[in-house]
């Protein structure tokens, strides 16, 4: 069977009151495998399709601009988390 991965970064603290409602969700889509990098390490109940990836914004961003540029020779301007939303078509 084929399966998905969502990759979602999210830096910052994530929505305590509805993020653990979101991870019941993903407990119901196994043919959905998300891998989450985050620097909140905020203990959450985590199903076995959700792989969290604990990374700090500057390791994560100096992370995105060494594939980039090793992989399309591209040279990512990365200040801010917000700017992730440029480079989605990417990541995988």
């Amino acid at each position: 069977m084929k399966k998905i991965v969502l990759i979602a970064p999210f830096f910052g603290k994530l929505p305590k009151e509805s993020f653990q409602l979101t991870l019941n969700s993903c407990k119901f889509n196994e043919t959905i495998d998300w891998i989450i990098f985050t620097d909140d390490e905020t203990k959450y109940d985590y199903p076995k399709n959700v792989k969290v990836v604990y990374q700090t914004w500057p390791g994560f961003a100096k992370l995105i601009k060494f594939s980039l540029n090793k992989k399309f020779h591209i040279e990512a301007i990365l200040k801010d988390p917000y700017k992730l939303n440029d480079y989605k078509p990417l990541y995988g």
